[in-house]
């Protein structure tokens, strides 16, 4: 169409009159509409209701004359396809032949709240079992476990050009050989719940793989070696990778030989297992680097003593240089518990969690600060809720601390008592040496949500009272209490004053803030 065509738009006296949006170049125009379709396509997601004809292309061809030429004559717009439970096959078939020869991003969207299968799935497979030599993304989430079945069991043709694969399932299942495992051209990849079975991968930038069979440690340090510019990994593994070898009938022998992976350009590193050997067996193969946002989290209760640090020395190089730890422990009754230690910036985080086969004692020798160090940690923060410590299981934890000169404490019913006792009395010293209080650089304490009643607060006066009869004199405590309408006890406050530099007592409500620690008492 030419200019002036183009620029003749009908008012309704039946003059012409010429729009703005008629004045932009046709190159400009077809940019503008791709990036209408991608961005739609990108957050199509969870909107399984929508009726196929609002899709941004429709919509765009059905403005003008001229629009709907220039759309069909443009057949890049045609090549997103998101695909719901509201999808016409023949309307699929439409874009299809629209799209003509261009590469595919296909996303298919549904409901996993629906109370059967839906056999419409494995129609709209169907109508794309020969295009997978076109598919650049793929995706498919949101769907019964049936559905997914169904629909995956039709893509087993290669699929040479695909970059992205996204395939998430409400509950475990167990995928077919998709796209006959012949991918050459992946390099982002994220699976939840549709277990796959350990793919050649190579030049990959992007590995999500959560709640995924376990290979053995010799193929996966082999994957992860073919993949020197990887920036994201995050592993979920089921099993161990001593029964990896045997399921895949492989023997010790046949397994490749675990060598030292360089990953420089790693970003973000997740590790998840319930065989903590297996982490620790990982992670001593891995050299990554500092900057490195790191979550690593080990389940079960069949936990060794591990020394991070020593097992990862890449891990070790974060550590050293942490000076903000909080360190959370969370108890549910007697029967689950979490440990976590993470810096203030989420950076770092390492998580235990335990279905309890013994006790408290047990957990805290493999756990924690028993873990790793932090030689330059200078403020750490206590988050403890139903953790029933006893003060030598407190003074454990607390001697893991000595460079700290910064204390938040947020502990609910957790044995406050015996936290108190664990800070005034020395314990046993390693090697022969005399008893030593713990964390004997503190000089800063905040403490929040804490109960008050006469016996603990007497406690926590008793506690400040001795640390300072041994010159740890504390320069400043902040007190949050939560009994706004009721003065803070005297006698408490009188006893502070005596040996604490600064008293602060403030009123508030509960805070969900655990590390956030006043500047005054950071410096």
């Amino acid at each position: 169409m030419t200019t002036d065509e183009k620029l003749a738009v009908p008012n309704g006296s039946g003059a012409v009159t010429s729009t703005p949006i008629a004045l932009v170049p046709d190159d400009i125009l077809h940019q503008v509409f791709m990036l209408v379709v991608a961005e739609a396509w990108e957050g199509r997601g969870t909107l399984s209701t929508h009726p196929w004809n609002n899709m941004t292309c429709l919509a765009i061809s059905h403005i003008c004359r001229y629009w709907r030429r220039f759309t069909l004559a443009s057949p890049q717009l045609w090549s997103y396809l998101s695909i719901t439970l509201y999808s016409g096959i023949d309307q699929l078939e439409t874009y299809i032949k629209r799209s003509q020869g261009m590469p595919l991003y296909v996303k298919y969207t549904g409901s996993a709240n629906v109370a059967m299968p839906n056999p419409s799935w494995g129609q709209k497979g169907v109508v794309l079992v020969d295009q997978s030599y076109r598919f650049v993304e793929f995706h498919v989430s949101e769907m019964r476990r049936e559905d997914i079945s169904a629909l995956l069991s039709f893509f087993r043709k290669p699929a040479p050009l695909l970059r992205r694969l996204y395939l998430h399932a409400p509950v475990q299942l167990l995928g077919p050989s998709i796209f006959a495992r012949d991918m050459p051209a992946l390099r982002h990849i994220e699976l939840s719940g549709v277990l796959l079975a350990w793919l050649p991968y190579r030049n990959m930038d992007t590995m999500i793989l959560k709640d995924q069979l376990t290979p053995t440690l010799g193929k996966l340090l082999s994957a992860l070696k073919d993949c020197p510019k990887l920036t994201v990994l995050k592993l979920g593994l089921l099993g161990a990778m001593g029964n990896a070898a045997i399921m895949g009938g492989m023997t010790v022998a046949g397994d490749p030989q675990a060598e030292t992976v360089h990953l420089p350009e790693l970003k973000e590193l997740s590790l998840s297992s319930m065989a903590p050997v297996d982490m620790a067996n990982i992670l001593r193969h891995l050299v990554f680097s500092k900057t490195t946002t790191l979550d690593l989290k080990f389940y079960g209760h069949n936990n060794l003593p591990l020394e991070l640090a020593t097992e990862c020395p890449s891990l070790g190089a974060i550590a050293t240089v942490q000076e903000n730890i909080i360190l959370e422990l969370i108890g549910a009754l007697e029967w689950s518990t979490h440990i976590v230690l993470r810096s203030a910036d989420n950076k770092l985080r390492i998580e235990w969690e335990w279905y309890e086969a013994g006790g408290l004692p047990e957990i805290l020798d493999t756990a924690g600060f028993s873990a790793i160090s932090f030689p330059a940690l200078k403020h750490l923060t206590i988050f403890a809720n139903s953790f029933r410590l006893q003060e030598a299981q407190w003074r454990q934890i607390l001697a893991r601390a000595p460079t700290a000169t910064a204390m938040e404490l947020n502990i609910r019913d957790s044995m406050v008592p015996e936290l108190f006792a664990a800070l005034s009395r020395a314990g046993g010293a390693e090697g022969g040496d005399a008893p030593q209080l713990v964390c004997p650089k503190l000089t800063h304490l905040k403490i929040s949500r804490l109960e008050e009643h006469m016996t603990i607060l007497r406690g926590m006066a008793e506690a400040i009272e001795r640390r300072a009869l041994h010159d740890l004199r504390l320069h400043a405590i902040d007190i949050i209490s939560r009994k706004a309408r009721k003065r803070f006890p005297r006698e408490i406050e009188t006893r502070l004053r005596r040996c604490v530099g600064s008293v602060t007592v403030k009123y508030d409500g509960p805070s969900m803030d655990f590390g956030s620690l006043s500047a005054q008492l950071y410096e």
